[in-house]
């Protein structure tokens, strides 16, 4: 094959990853016991990368999810964009397709936000277990 784009997309995992907050629900003890009310406070880069880091804490990456108690189910989608043209003599040929991959990571998940998603970079998909379909 000469050339092949593969396109990982990672919307899926865990039951809550990639996601995106526009807020948090802080819920403080006090109040919460006296009159039941919530604050609401804006997000900021450093609370979502504390929040990052509490889900991470702990977690490996070389494992898979599950993996004591049942297998991991991986959904496959390949969306071919173009294809080239064969080659006779080489019996060679290129296309570009999207590749996207989606699973539960239940060790990813969280709870306390008003919103259940978070924007993340793809700097993220080295920490986290991805399957082995493709190296």
């Amino acid at each position: 094959m000469n050339a092949i784009l593969l396109l990982v997309c990672l919307p899926l995992v865990l039951g809550a990853l990639p996601f995106r907050i526009d807020s948090v629900r802080v819920s403080n003890n006090d109040e919460s016991r006296a009159s039941n009310r919530t604050r609401e406070r804006k997000v900021t880069t450093s609370n979502v990368t504390t929040l990052l880091n509490q889900i991470l804490e702990g977690y490996d990456r070389h494992l898979r999810p599950g993996f004591n108690d049942r297998r991991t189910t991986v959904f496959i989608d390949i969306f071919v964009r173009t294809m080239g043209p064969i080659a006779d003599l080489t019996d060679t040929y290129s296309f570009n397709c999207y590749f996207r991959q989606t699973w539960k990571d239940s060790r990813l998940m969280f709870n306390g936000t008003s919103h259940r998603q978070l924007s993340l970079s793809m700097a993220m998909l080295d920490k986290i277990w991805k399957p082995d379909t493709v190296r």
